[in-house]
């Protein structure tokens, strides 16, 4: 039984190589000669697994974007436990997966003007992230745990704006923020202070 050829590896390496190139040379430097060349492919395989520059640039900013989204995905529990430090390890990880994206999301951002496209990718993958928190912060709502009239949808856009902000402008903006190892835990802090946030603490069936 024959079996079918392996198209992943070569498919997964043309991607990361299209992210890469892209980050550093933009959609028109990012030829399919260079992203070939980095992927360790030909340009014949590139288009017969992707057909035009187009589509693998856009399949790779997609990816790019999954998996930051994806990334923070798996530091937010499902239900709450511990708010303060859960909501701290999700945006930390948060902040890191768009610091170590940086290059490639600003190429993204100056390049929507030309390539409106890449606006709705970037569109889906942010609303993804701040959808997650959202859910997140009703579940505290409803528990008492912040305030009923709490601000969530203008204190989340906050949170994850200042989020990116910081890892995106850090090392342009020199100065603007607090030290790199404290900064999350300060956004963290300020961000639940807004949503009136105070944990419920278990007594065991007695007043302390």
């Amino acid at each position: 039984m024959m079996m079918a050829p392996n198209v992943a590896e070569p498919r997964r390496r043309l991607i990361d190589a299209a992210i890469a190139v892209f980050g550093e040379f933009g959609f028109r430097g990012a030829t399919t000669r260079r992203i070939a060349e980095e992927a360790g492919v030909n340009e014949v395989t590139l288009f017969r697994l992707f057909g035009s520059k187009s589509a693998l640039l856009e399949e790779a900013v997609k990816h790019s974007q999954s998996t930051v989204s994806r990334r923070a995905d798996t530091f937010l529990p499902p239900e709450p436990g511990d708010p303060q430090a859960e909501i701290e390890a999700w945006a930390r990880e948060h902040w890191k997966s768009i610091r170590d994206r940086r290059s490639v999301i600003r190429k993204m951002m100056s390049e929507i003007e030309e390539h409106p496209e890449i606006s709705a990718t970037l569109t889906q993958g942010w609303d993804r992230v701040r959808g997650g928190v959202t859910q997140y912060l009703e579940q505290l709502r409803d528990r008492g745990e912040i305030a009923a009239d709490a601000p969530i949808t203008t204190a989340v856009a906050m949170f994850t704006g200042v989020l990116f902000a910081d890892a995106i402008c850090r090392d342009i903006k020199r100065g603007a923020y607090p030290p790199e190892k404290q900064a999350v835990t300060e956004y963290t802090q300020l961000f639940l202070r807004s949503l009136k946030y105070e944990a419920k603490r278990e007594t065991n069936g007695a007043s302390r």
